[in-house]
């Protein structure tokens, strides 16, 4: 299930901007449960040819934070073929309590 209504990148930066200019995974999810965000979709060629001419590393960096993510449980692979792959957001932001598992992952994925 996808919300009828998605954010629209057009220039293929902005979310990626967004996405790379957060300090850690957690301030990460924070931005994207503000905006309502539940779903991420992943044009895989697109993203292929984009990390190519990234000449700044925006995109790299954004394509990181995902797998970052996907590696702490918070994005969960619901489709993937040759063209797209799309996840789900299904991490809670942080627990009742410092240590809570999400809050001890993202501090142990954290660089010192």
């Amino acid at each position: 299930y996808c919300r009828p209504a998605g954010r629209p990148d057009p220039d293929h930066y902005r979310g990626a901007a967004e996405i790379a200019s957060h300090a850690s995974s957690q301030d990460t999810l924070r931005w994207m449960d503000g905006l309502g965000i539940t779903h991420v979709l992943l044009s895989l060629e697109d993203l292929d040819f984009l990390i190519q001419h990234d000449q700044g590393g925006v995109m790299r960096a954004a394509y990181d934070r995902l797998l970052t993510l996907r590696e702490l449980g918070c994005l969960h692979e619901l489709l993937r073929d040759e063209w797209v792959a799309v996840y789900e957001v299904g991490c809670p932001l942080a627990g009742p309590s410092p240590d809570a598992p999400l809050v001890r992952r993202l501090q142990a994925a954290a660089p010192q």
